[in-house]
This record gives structure tokens, C-alpha cells and sequence, in this order.
């Protein structure tokens, strides 16, 4: 747990200043594509640990 913890850590600044990039094109998506991108991340990280 922890070691996926200190990966999340070390994840997050990386996927953050990704996000900043991608923004706009995320805004471009609708609600209804947004849901399984989220769903798809949140089930790699659960697998991941």
C-alpha cells in the first residue's frame, strides 16, 4: 500500500502538468466521455497495487 502510495506521489506532478497540457482538450469531451477515461484510470491504479 505504501509502495503504491509513493508511486501516486510520484505520478501525480507528472499527470498534473499533463492535464494542464491536455485541458483544453478535455474540455472539448463530454461528460459522457469523460466518465470512462476516469473509470479506466481509477481501475489501473486499483490493479496496479
Amino acid at each position: 500500500y505504501l509502495a503504491s502510495r509513493n508511486l501516486i506521489t510520484a505520478i501525480l506532478p507528472v499527470l498534473y502538468m499533463y492535464l494542464q497540457e491536455e485541458y483544453d482538450q478535455w474540455n472539448l469531451l463530454s461528460s459522457a466521455q469523460k466518465i470512462p477515461l476516469i473509470i479506466l484510470l481509477i481501475a489501473n491504479i486499483t490493479v496496479t497495487r
